[in-house]
């Protein structure tokens, strides 16, 4: 199983899908980490005695909290600044591989 979490974290890294990182409760906008703990198949019993086969994920992403407000704005803007560091890294390497012959 643990293949087919780094597949799952893998798609969703690249994509960066910020509809789908908010229907999962996830911002993916930030480039924010997040781990993908553990993929597995559920099988149960439907309301008509059909059996439905589901997926169930974990997923964790993590984020700096403090109860004292100026603090957390404070863990909020270093997070965002050394997220957007990152993407502009990312789109730097992007354009120099495109840029390549």
């Amino acid at each position: 199983m643990r293949i087919a979490c780094r597949i799952l974290h893998d798609a969703m890294a690249a994509d960066r899908d910020v509809v789908a990182g908010d229907a999962l409760g996830l911002d993916l906008s930030d480039d924010l980490p997040f781990y993908v703990l553990s993929v597995r198949p559920a099988r149960r019993i439907g309301p008509e005695r059909s059996l439905e086969s589901e997926l169930v994920v974990e997923i964790l992403q993590t984020w700096p909290a403090s109860f004292d407000e100026s603090r957390q704005a404070e863990f909020d803007e270093r997070w965002r600044a050394r997220a957007r560091a990152k993407a502009e890294a990312r789109r730097q390497e992007d354009a120099e591989r495109a840029a390549r012959p």
